[in-house]
């Protein structure tokens, strides 16, 4: 295993896993390790199955697992990440999002759509950081049970969290949930496929 070790006191335990509360002072692609191996597990409580790895990747690691590029790009960090697992990504929303020019002028709302494509691209994420999935892209299949439930502005961070639910063959079937500071604004179960890039 490669990495530094991340103490747990710059988290804290959240069903069996380590929820990283201040991500903005750690080192893109650091790794924090809890369970066997960690210098310090004997001192804490160890996670079940044996711990769980936990990453921080930035936008241009984020490029290297999805093909998606700016204008629609719509993840600024990867906090959280079992690959063929789950997934937890933020996106900051800022005034200057060219978005905003035409939704709306003079009342800027992120749009649903866009929430629910950003966490499409967190579970994107999940299952093409896979090594069996790389070289691959994810395709949509569906939608179901959608629901938006406040508006996201400027300002806000979105926190966007994937986890796979069902997977036969190429086609799988993802739970996603996002949030603004601890608040649901968005949910729905996304049915993908992966297929070849070319």
């Amino acid at each position: 295993m490669s990495g530094r070790y991340i103490p747990l006191e710059k988290g804290f335990l959240e069903k069996g896993r380590v929820i990283l509360d201040n991500t903005s002072t750690l080192e893109p692609g650091l790794t924090c390790w809890a369970g066997p191996g960690d210098p310090g597990r004997d001192e804490r409580r160890s996670l079940p199955l044996g711990g769980v790895k936990q990453m921080v990747l930035d936008r241009s690691q984020i490029e290297a697992i999805i093909p998606h590029r700016d204008p629609f790009l719509l993840l600024d960090r990867v906090v959280e990440l079992v690959p063929g697992e789950y997934a937890v990504a933020e996106k900051d929303i800022v005034h200057t999002m060219d978005v905003f020019r035409g939704h709306f002028p003079g009342h800027p709302v992120f749009p649903g759509v866009l929430q629910l494509e950003a966490l499409a691209q967190t579970g994107a994420v999940a299952v093409l950081s896979q090594p069996e999935a790389e070289g691959k892209i994810i395709l949509f299949g569906g939608v179901d049970k959608v629901r938006f439930r406040r508006q996201v502005v400027p300002g806000d961070t979105l926190r966007l969290e994937m986890r796979m639910i069902k997977s036969r063959g190429p086609v799988g079937k993802a739970e996603g949930k996002a949030y603004v500071d601890g608040r649901l604004v968005c949910s729905g179960t996304i049915t993908f496929a992966v297929a070849d890039a070319s």
